[in-house]
């Protein structure tokens, strides 16, 4: 199984907090995320489970997009 995130971005009306964020996560893999407070870390965890809709890019599990 494979996680893979293109060119997300997200924005909170006119803030952008996320932007071209890019990464693959491996089954078996571990993923740490790491930022001040305000860095998007729980946005990005709310974009992967689907409770916020990125404003760019998208998300693909196994070669399909995340809906």
């Amino acid at each position: 199984m494979k996680l893979v995130a293109q060119n997300i971005s997200f924005s909170y009306g006119p803030e952008t907090v996320l932007e071209n964020i890019n990464f693959e996560l491996h089954e078996g893999e571990i993923l740490g995320v790491l930022g001040p407070n305000g860095g998007g870390k729980s946005t990005m965890l709310k974009l992967i489970l689907g409770v916020l809709i990125p404003t760019k890019g998208q998300f693909l599990l196994d070669g399909q997009q995340l809906d």
